[in-house]
């Protein structure tokens, strides 16, 4: 069992199909949890449950019921840990142990009988700070500017996330204590507010990134303030997405782009891969192209009109086009401009890309802010926020529809479904603000850049 007032203690440790042996009308994690009784523990399918709660694990005898349906990494989280049971698993299992008081949690390894060195939290003098952040890639990439600043601060960090920003923030040095929780283990509800509360006790400053920017600067599909009319929209998500996070952090640091780690394992792999492109399409300028985000309004429906114009006036121009295995379809293979790497890479592997290419075109996904992350300039195809939403450096170039073909530019929406978004004038399949950046602007823009990068390399 786990009293939810220390509920937050253990919270990374759980994941699902988890089971909470007790009594099932004291459960605290009910909304993810099977309440279960002891002699119950034999229904369930060998090496399928990730998490087991339990009162005192005293009983050498529990460890037949519950090894067995424990998955490989699968916990143990209990209140107690009898040593006799603890010498019983040497003889019989692969385990670690590490302590998270008042509980201790048992985890199940794969390999020879043993108990293995468990990693315990490390503490120190610093001042301890918590940002917590749960959403999409892009969503985490945005904090890592304020990870930069406080860690630059000298502060302990640590970051409170779900899985998204675990493959974002896995392996970073700023970051002292990476928590990663199974998203939606708490429900979004007063139960959340009282988890961040009793967490964030445990430090000196607290960072709550929650909704930063779909409550506050962004109006998402399903929720009242949706249907807000556009004036009022306007004026009350003007604010620079960037800048929201160091104000609600309580910083005065406008202007302050994202800052993403890459490790030089990571980078040395980027320049053997876009070596690897430039090689293949025998051209010297890369564009990294996003074909598409997570929203109806994130993908472009001229590129294969950009495509077209590169591969018809030959220029020394070639397209590394990044995307999921529904865009690999998408993009096809009738350019010679193009490299097709749908579902190629992960997305460290993708992030770490944009570090060595000479210029990026994206809609408004996390390929913007990695892009702003790094060098190469970016081509931003805004749908939804206006230019003041970004900080933008010398070089980039951020195209936004003209409001005589979109005059629901920007609409400061996030649209799931195709009824509450416009519908292309010209392509019917895209949106109305994709559908009004005109192709020949993506080129030209393209063109100016790859014209910069050679005056550059010649004035050198």
């Amino acid at each position: 069992m786990i009293d939810a007032g220390n509920l937050h203690r253990v919270i990374r440790h759980l994941r699902t199909p988890l089971l909470d042996v007790g009594d099932e009308n004291n459960t605290s994690i009910s909304h993810k949890g099977i309440a279960v009784k002891d002699h119950q523990l034999g229904w369930f399918k060998p090496g399928t449950i990730k998490t087991v709660c339990l009162p005192p694990f005293d009983k050498p005898t529990a460890i037949g019921l519950i090894w067995p349906i424990l998955a490989d990494g699968g916990k143990i989280v209990t209140s107690r840990l009898a040593e006799e049971v603890r010498k019983e698993l040497r003889k019989t299992a692969s385990f670690d142990v590490v302590s998270e008081p008042p509980y201790t949690i048992v985890r199940k390894l794969s390999g020879p009988p043993g108990e293995r060195q468990g990693k315990q939290k490390q503490s120190d003098n610093r001042k301890r700070v918590l940002i917590s952040r749960y959403g999409a890639y892009g969503d985490h990439m945005m904090t890592s500017g304020l990870v930069q600043h406080f860690h630059d601060e000298g502060w302990n960090i640590t970051y409170n996330c779900t899985e998204k920003g675990q493959e974002i923030y896995k392996g970073d040095p700023r970051i002292d204590d990476l928590m990663v929780q199974e998203s939606d283990i708490i429900p979004p509800n007063d139960e959340l507010r009282k988890y961040w509360d009793e967490l964030s006790g445990d430090y000196d400053k607290f960072v709550n990134l929650s909704e930063i920017i779909e409550g506050k600067l962004l109006r998402m599909e399903g929720r009242p303030d949706f249907l807000d009319p556009w004036v009022k929209r306007a004026a009350e998500c003007s604010g620079n997405y960037l800048d929201a996070h160091f104000e609600r952090a309580g910083i005065d640091a406008k202007g302050t782009l994202p800052n993403i780690y890459l490790s030089d394992a990571e980078k040395e792999w980027a320049k053997r891969e876009v070596d690897h492109v430039r090689k293949k399409l025998g051209k010297s300028h890369i564009v990294l192209w996003n074909v598409f985000g997570s929203s109806y309004h994130k993908m472009y429906p001229w590129m294969f009109d950009v495509w077209y114009l590169i591969d018809h006036n030959r220029d020394d121009i070639g397209v590394l086009a990044v995307s999921d295995g529904l865009g690999k379809f998408v993009v096809g293979n009738d350019f010679k401009c193009v490299f097709n790497a749908g579902e190629r890479y992960k997305i460290r592997q993708a992030m770490s890309l944009h570090s060595v290419v000479d210029s990026v075109v994206t809609p408004e996904t996390w390929s913007l802010i990695a892009g702003l992350s790094f060098p190469a300039p970016v081509v931003a195809l805004l749908s939804h926020s206006a230019k003041e939403n970004y900080t933008w450096r010398d070089g980039d170039v951020p195209l936004r529809p003209k409001v005589a073909d979109c005059p629901c530019y920007p609409c400061h929406q996030i649209h799931y479904s195709r009824t509450s978004c416009p519908r292309g004038i010209r392509e019917a399949a895209a949106t109305r603000c994709m559908d009004a950046i005109k192709p020949l602007d993506v080129y030209h823009s393209i063109l100016r850049m790859q014209s910069d990068e050679h005056n550059t390399l010649v004035a050198s």
